[in-house]
């Protein structure tokens, strides 16, 4: 455990550096921003003026471990601002995971039986996977607002899944292809071998194989897949969040790369990023620690 703090503080370190350079490449001269403004020139290098890469950095870690308080272009507290957009981006990520788990297994498992059907959805899943995400937001916007008004076109309310659901799902088909291709190309596989043949022999009925045999060896990749798929979503979806107006980390990203919001971007960059290896961790230790579990089996 200590080992992995380390290993996450080291990690800590050079993702604040990294991010702090790529923003202040990003913010590196804002004075273009306030050519119309019709301010004095002394104002606008007073507006656009830049500290030294150092200040910036402890600036960044005092910001985070609240000795000072960072502040968004628009004035507002910058932790504030973060912590109000983690719990929408959580539960969109979350309804999109259920999802792709749910018609994954069901697409994949219960036609098994159908190979030509089968190949249809393993096709409609590659269609997926080569469409740009935007394309199944405005489609779903055209039929559930436009068309039949069931839905609202975005927002967020607390408490009310309704204004879940769209971006949930737009991020959602796109887990759901990446689970079923992988489910049902190595169920074909393992249908194939000796073992599930004689399965087969003896009697045992196909749904039996597939659920007491067949799926629980595919589970160990299948939960490492849905821990990636989950710490991409929790980082951020900007095309999705921004396309709904839902007010979540990615739309806040995408609002701090426009307004060249160098305090926001910053600790956005760290939250995505740390995000990320901490998903990416948690799916390698699941991983050993279920090698290790088989390797003492066998022994």
């Amino acid at each position: 455990m200590a080992k992995e703090f380390f290993r996450f503080l080291i990690f800590f370190l050079f993702l604040s550096l990294l991010s702090l350079a790529l923003v202040r490449l990003r913010v590196i001269d804002k004075a273009y921003q306030y050519t119309d403004s019709g301010l004095s020139e002394e104002t606008i290098q007073e507006l656009s003026s830049k500290t030294s890469f150092t200040e910036d950095f402890f600036d960044l870690y005092a910001y985070l471990f609240l000795i000072k308080e960072g502040k968004t272009e628009s004035g507002e507290n910058v932790l504030s601002h973060l912590a109000e957009r983690i719990l929408p981006t959580f539960q969109i990520s979350v309804l999109a995971i259920l999802f792709g788990i749910i018609t994954s297994i069901l697409f994949s498992m219960f036609f098994l039986n159908s190979p030509k059907f089968l190949y249809s959805i393993d096709f409609l899943s590659k269609l997926i996977l080569s469409t740009p995400i935007f394309i199944f937001s405005l489609f779903l916007l055209i039929f559930f607002f436009y068309k039949w008004e069931i839905l609202p076109p975005g927002g967020y309310k607390f408490g009310s899944v309704s204004y879940l659901i769209l971006p949930s799902l737009s991020l959602g088909v796109r887990v759901y292809a990446r689970l079923q291709l992988f489910l049902s190309s190595q169920a074909r596989i393992e249908l194939e071998s000796p073992l599930f043949k004689l399965l087969e022999t003896r009697g045992i009925p196909r749904n039996a194989i597939l659920f007491k045999n067949l799926f629980p060896k595919l589970m160990p990749t299948f939960i490492v897949l849905v821990i990636l798929d989950l710490g991409s979503l929790l980082s951020g979806a900007m095309v999705v969040e921004e396309i709904f107006f839902f007010p979540g980390i990615g739309r806040s990203l995408f609002y701090a790369i426009k307004s060249m919001d160098q305090v926001l971007l910053s600790i956005l960059l760290i939250y995505s990023g740390s995000i990320i290896y901490i998903m990416n961790r948690a799916a390698l230790i699941y991983q050993d620690a279920r090698s290790a579990l088989l390797v003492g089996k066998e022994k």
